[in-house]
């Protein structure tokens, strides 16, 4: 429950890279003060793994993305380079911390957090450190267009809870997609949810480095 994948971008010579992130985690250590370090997947678009030729040689633009990747992402660890579908993808690992906002306890330097928010009623919120984005924006000048996809697959608590959806497309353990534009909902039957963002939630993230999955029901009562 601990694993988390981006499909991310890099200075490449690519064109139509495929971008997005999903993750894995428990409600719980989202809401505990504790922090962990959870491990993620990160994972771009390359036009393959191999040259034409020989299997066995790495192509150009794989070569490529692992030398690019760890300068944009910290800590970027490459793993394999596979294939799904039609499409090649280099999986690299990156760290990212998960717990509260407030006073939390070993918090670590990461560029990706999941985290909560008691003060602010906020349940969990994905966020992107500025640096980040700022590595982002500058890799986004060398590369013609990106697709991004973001999601978030949570399992909650033993209780039952109460929550409002932002920008989101819902998805049960029983497979279910529910779309959820601001929408209130009591979580009580699924023992796991996929949160996807929507469009707009995606270019929020990458504009402002956050964007609030759940929140309290009375969220915007007491932001007024």
């Amino acid at each position: 429950m601990r694993k988390l994948s981006v499909i991310a971008l890099s200075v490449l010579a690519l064109t139509g890279c495929k971008v997005g992130l999903d993750t894995e985690v428990n409600l719980s250590d989202i809401l505990a003060q504790e922090h962990k370090i959870v491990q993620g997947n990160l994972n771009i678009e390359v036009t393959s793994c191999s040259t034409s030729g020989d299997s066995r040689q790495e192509s150009k633009s794989l070569i490529e993305a692992k030398q690019k990747i760890p300068t944009i992402f910290k800590n970027a660890e490459f793993v394999e380079c596979y294939r799904k579908d039609f499409d090649s993808f280099a999986h690299f690992t990156i760290p990212i911390d998960v717990g509260s906002a407030q006073d939390p306890i070993n918090q670590q330097n990461t560029d990706v957090y999941i985290y909560s928010n008691k003060k602010q009623k906020i349940i969990a919120e994905l966020k992107l450190t500025d640096a980040l984005i700022g590595r982002i924006n500058k890799a986004k000048k060398d590369l013609s267009s990106m697709k991004f996809n973001f999601s978030v697959k949570i399992h909650r608590t033993k209780e039952p809870i109460n929550v409002k959806a932002l920008g989101v497309f819902m998805t049960s353990d029983k497979g279910k997609i529910t779309p959820m534009v601001y929408e209130d909902f009591e979580w009580s039957k699924s023992k796991y949810a996929t949160f996807k963002l929507s469009d707009v939630a995606v270019n929020s993230l990458l504009t402002k480095g956050k964007h609030p999955l759940l929140l309290e029901v009375d969220y915007f009562e007491k932001n007024k």
